[in-house]
């Protein structure tokens, strides 16, 4: 009766791991795209298209967030939205 308790109690802990360990590979899968859309934020055209990649750009390229504001009038976007609302 013993050993029938501690095998289960072997099972019920490998399986928690085993679901801890999808859920962790699970997680990584839907936070890499996010880490690398910020990261090539930050990077020159030439470093986003080089191989191999770098996670982290040398040097920022800041400029990325003032001209994707200005490229497009997201101002006037910005302000249709609030009056949707």
């Amino acid at each position: 009766m013993v050993g029938n308790i501690r095998w289960l109690l072997v099972r019920r802990r490998f399986s928690t791991v085993v679901w801890h360990l999808i859920a962790l590979i699970g997680a990584l899968a839907m936070i890499l795209p996010l880490v690398w859309m910020i990261s090539a934020s930050l990077q020159t055209m030439a470093q986003v298209v080089s191989f191999p990649p770098s996670w982290i750009p040398n040097p920022f390229a800041w400029e990325n967030y003032p001209a994707a504001l200005t490229f497009l009038p997201f101002g006037l976007y910005f302000k249709n939205t609030l009056y949707v609302i």
